[in-house]
């Protein structure tokens, strides 16, 4: 359990019982203080995964209406001949398909892009196949919310549940996310979400920080609580893909400094916040990432099968996370490199050894440190930047347990749980109507 020094006491965060203990040095006297349950009665149900499900991540085209400056998939670059044009129906219906000759009960469907909402076809013939299929099933989409508003009324009704990318306050996500030609994404993307809060869909925000908008994160809380959203995921730029050349993180001990700031607006607005720092305070374990588990496989337009979202090409990118290939409709995949890679948790890397982070940072994203950072070992900038973050957040969540209240940290963990009950809902209505 990690544990942080907070003047006479430690303060050791509990997860399995939602509690903070508060351990006084001089005295040796322990007392509990209980985080208050009832707001997270519905975390509860989601806490163990279900015994046999998969999440396939299928990468629908390369391609974007944007031109984010700090693009990880370097939309647009490529030709027509590495997979750029992205997905036809028929490697949906491919992958799908092979997902269901697993021994799998559930399937979870998550697509990304480039912009997957400029492959409506492939969206609409997943949603088809798997209706038939008989398989209980989910649809995810990340979109940057730049589509028609045909296209948002059916994602809606068909049940999909959303991350929409967006920067903050209108000039900082102008600045970052202009459209292809250079225009104000902006005012679309505001549009799009207020369309998804007014409907009652289930939606994050997933913002990405740079130098320039990491200042204004308290009012970008406020705009978007504004906007009727209830869950912001952000995280520091990664200087993968167009990042290497166009911006530059954000001072880190000023994100540091500004985290306060954050998480009181947060609180105060009901926001729920979701970073890789905390987000499995509730769910410990040494594994960050679910690729690494075996729960999770990345479809790319080439035919490749990664770990990773990041890497969308087999024939380029790091080697270590390209992990098969679709293959006249069969999945062959290297078993060998996909189970060095499930070693990449906390207890792979030198630095987690003795880290007080560990179980809840699960060693971090394996991606990140092989580009950062010598074999075995993590980017102990990111680290440091991560364990000031989460004492942060324990200080917080003990004063919230002292005032009877509920931490918006628990922000990933609620956010699943409505996930695993949109899901049921979802099922029962599906088999009723069977």
């Amino acid at each position: 359990m990690p544990a942080i020094w907070d003047g006479p006491h430690y303060l050791i965060w509990d997860a399995r019982n939602l509690r903070t203990l508060v351990f006084e040095v001089s005295s040796s006297d322990e007392q509990e203080l209980c985080a208050p349950t009832k707001p997270l009665e519905e975390v509860e149900a989601s806490r163990l995964p279900p015994p046999k499900w998969l999440t396939a991540v299928l990468v629908l085209t390369n391609r974007c209406n944007l031109g984010c400056t700090y693009c990880y998939a370097e939309a647009n670059r490529h030709s027509k001949a590495n997979g750029a044009e992205g997905m036809t129906c028929q490697q949906v219906e491919t992958i799908l398909g092979g997902c269901l000759q697993r021994d799998i009960d559930r399937l979870y469907v998550s697509f990304l892009g480039g912009e997957p909402t400029l492959k409506p076809d492939c969206l609409k013939a997943a949603a088809q196949f798997l209706g038939e299929a008989g398989v209980p099933y989910s649809f995810h989409i990340t979109t940057n919310g730049i589509c028609p508003d045909f296209l948002q009324d059916w994602l809606i009704d068909s049940g999909f549940d959303f991350t929409v990318s967006s920067d903050g306050i209108p000039t900082d996500h102008d600045s970052q996310r202009p459209t292809v030609g250079g225009r104000s994404s902006s005012q679309r993307v505001e549009r799009f979400i207020r369309r998804l809060a007014d409907r009652g869909a289930l939606f994050q925000v997933r913002a990405t920080l740079t130098r320039q908008n990491v200042r204004n994160l308290p009012l970008a809380i406020e705009y978007w609580a504004s906007l009727g959203v209830r869950f912001v995921h952000f995280e520091l730029v990664d200087l993968f893909g167009r990042a290497r050349f166009d911006k530059s993180p954000p001072d880190l001990q000023h994100y540091i400094d500004n985290f306060p700031d954050v998480l009181e607006t947060a609180q105060n607005l009901g926001v729920y916040l979701v970073n890789s720092a905390f987000m499995k305070l509730l769910t410990p374990g040494t594994k960050f990432c679910t690729s690494t588990q075996g729960h999770r496989l990345h479809f790319n337009p080439d035919g490749s099968i990664s770990s990773c979202y990041k890497v969308q090409r087999g024939f380029e990118g790091p080697a270590d996370f390209v992990m098969g290939a679709v293959t006249c409709g069969r999945f062959i995949m290297d078993e060998p490199r996909r189970e060095s890679l499930a070693e990449r948790g906390a207890d792979y890397f030198v630095e987690c050894q003795l880290c007080f982070a560990r179980s809840v940072c699960g060693g971090g994203c394996p991606l990140h440190h092989q580009l950062h950072a010598p074999t075995g070992h993590v980017d102990t900038k990111l680290c440091e930047v991560k364990r000031s973050l989460l004492r942060q957040a324990i200080l917080q969540i003990h004063d919230c347990s002292i005032e009877g209240q509920a931490s918006v940290l628990f922000g990933s963990t609620v956010y699943d749980a409505l996930v695993e009950q949109k899901f049921q809902s979802q099922s029962k209505q599906r088999r009723s109507q069977l």
